[in-house]
């Protein structure tokens, strides 16, 4: 016997395919819910442009994750909204310092000073460049 504790409940469980989902009969008024749609279906794509391409051929209804490449046309595509907003993780260096050349303090030092953060999030096509573990929005 299967439990869900959320709005949704698995009907159909696809590999590497998709996820059907169906409402939950047994969340929180559930009666009250009403969808357009009697089940939602979780599709995976192999790649940001498969992606693009479905949500331009009306397959998909919402994405994330889109090449920044593939937005321009996306914009100008009748019947698609595109936001953009950032999102609360990062994307972090470590150095081994235990191991030559970077276990030499005036070394690391160098690698730091040579990193333009400027151009690494111009690259990434987003983001703010950081000198430290946390973000200025991290409580």
């Amino acid at each position: 016997k299967r439990s869900f504790t959320g709005p949704f409940a698995i009907k159909a469980f696809l590999g590497n395919d998709r996820i059907d989902l169906v409402p939950n009969p047994y969340y929180s008024r559930a009666a009250e819910r009403a969808l357009v749609v009697p089940e939602l279906v979780i599709k995976k794509y192999h790649g940001g442009d498969s992606l693009a391409s479905g949500l331009k051929a009306g397959e998909v209804d919402m994405a994330f994750h889109l090449p920044v490449d593939s937005l321009p046309e996306l914009r100008a595509t009748d019947g698609i909204t595109v936001k953009s907003f950032e999102v609360g993780y990062q994307y972090m260096m470590w150095h081994n310092m235990r191991r030559s050349p970077l276990a030499d303090l005036k070394v690391r030092m160098a690698v730091d000073l040579a990193i333009d953060r400027q151009e690494l999030t111009q690259e990434l096509r987003g983001g703010d460049p950081i000198r430290s573990l946390f973000p200025e929005a991290t409580p």
